[in-house]
């Protein structure tokens, strides 16, 4: 499992999923005062991830049909590369100090 330095600030959050080729919806973040931003718009069917921007927990999943794909959770695809864009979107990289 790969390691972070904590959650990603929401600016540094947008920036990173518009470079990734996401669209980045954060209306309910503004208007509802949710603590949840959405990414949408990268892949050809209708997937949907739902980012909480206080913990970084997420939830993947299909939008036509409801059905839950993955969480922040879902180690049995940490070598998937959509993952490990998510998972990169909303967390810091984690950066290992070198002992002096």
């Amino acid at each position: 499992m790969k390691k972070f330095a904590g959650v990603r600030s929401l600016d540094d959050m947008r920036t990173q999923a518009i470079e990734a080729g996401w669209k980045f919806d954060e209306k309910a973040y503004h208007k509802e005062n949710s603590d949840y931003v959405f990414l949408y718009g990268k892949t050809k069917d209708d997937i949907v991830v739902a980012i909480n921007t206080f913990n970084g927990h997420f939830f993947v999943y299909n939008n036509a049909t409801d059905e839950s794909i993955a969480t922040h959770l879902s180690e049995r695809f940490d070598q998937e590369s959509w993952y490990v864009e998510i998972l990169n979107i909303v967390n810091k990289p984690y950066v290992k100090k070198e002992r002096i």
